[in-house]
């Protein structure tokens, strides 16, 4: 078994706003760079399919196997001889917001996988919760524009 642990506190960010975006699986090309598509086979549900390509074109299929909604996922990808199980948590602290990623690869034939996949993983998960911690931040000031413009409370010049 091999074990891959990420994790950042970030301020300024609501938790349902990380939630959503995460969940928000066919648009995680808007904020992850990594990622060209995502298709979410059906409702963000336990055993629900998912796939993701990446820029390289490389294709993986998850399945969605535990959900605690707002706060914590676990998907599965299979490869021959092992499994890669992928935690994505949040909580909230007195710090701010903290985003985990926890990859664990188990299986017979874990040890040659690791080899593999470990290097991209290790690039690849503080690529995402930056770039998600990113895109929640340019979401919410597009959402309190849009709200204050709303409300007429935006300052137009007049007087």
């Amino acid at each position: 078994m091999w074990m891959h642990h990420y994790t950042k506190v970030y301020k300024g960010i609501a938790q349902e706003d990380i939630w959503k975006i995460w969940t928000d699986i066919n648009n995680w090309h808007l904020w992850f760079p990594e990622v060209k598509s995502s298709t979410l086979q059906d409702s963000f549900s336990v055993n629900t399919l998912f796939s993701v390509t990446l820029k390289n074109d490389s294709k993986s299929l998850y399945r969605i196997v535990k959900k605690f909604d707002g706060y914590k996922f676990i998907s599965i990808k299979k490869f021959f001889g092992a499994k890669l199980y992928d935690t994505r948590a949040l909580d909230t602290s007195i710090e701010g917001i903290r985003l985990v990623r926890t990859v664990v690869l188990s299986g017979p034939l874990s040890w040659l996988w690791k080899y593999k996949v470990s290097k991209d993983i290790f690039y690849k998960t503080s690529i995402e919760l930056e770039s998600l911690a990113f895109y929640a931040r340019r979401v919410q000031y597009l959402n309190q524009l849009s709200l204050d413009s709303s409300h007429g409370t935006s300052d137009s010049g007049q007087i």
